[in-house]
């Protein structure tokens, strides 16, 4: 059986960085799937699965890189053994709760396969956390080196409807 590659998180919103990662590891192997998801342990989200995937669409992918919500995705007679997680390694912190990533996947759905891409150097700052900063603040120039315009617009508007 082929691996499937899969690229889960959150991505709220999806950034630079996660594009970066997802573009290089589809130049490596034949289909990625980005799976837009909630995490129950983030409470600051501004969008839901559905809201992320089409914001992915604001980037220019790779045809090879496919992107689903996590529902879109559940397989029931998928081998998760052929699953291969794709995650993106920015400094010691990110190392530190992979760690707790590996744990439970392992224990959850028996995902044991890994392929860590590191971070280049002019995307390490970049976070869904700093661009919802950025957001905050009105920093529109610094938000735009973050996510896309699209992303940017979306994320100002959802702000400035909280107030």
């Amino acid at each position: 059986m082929k691996p499937i590659y899969i690229y889960p998180g959150s991505f709220n919103p999806p950034t630079y960085g996660h594009v970066e990662i997802a573009k290089r590891i589809a130049n490596l192997v034949e289909e990625v799937t980005v799976i837009c998801s909630s995490n129950p342990d983030k409470e600051d989200s501004w969008f839901t699965p559905e809201e992320c995937k089409k914001m992915w669409q604001s980037y220019n992918l790779c045809p090879n890189i496919k992107v689903k919500t996590f529902e879109e995705s559940i397989n029931k007679n998928a081998d998760l053994k052929n699953f291969v997680m794709v995650r993106g390694i920015r400094d010691d912190k990110d190392l530190d709760y992979e760690k707790e990533v590996v744990l439970f996947n392992y224990k959850n759905f028996g995902i044991v396969n890994y392929f860590y891409m590191i971070s280049d150097e002019n995307y390490k700052h970049i976070s869904s956390t700093s661009a919802r900063k950025l957001a905050e603040n009105l920093d529109v120039s610094g938000l735009k080196t973050q996510v896309s315009d699209f992303i940017a617009d979306k994320m100002l508007m959802k702000f400035i409807k909280k107030d």
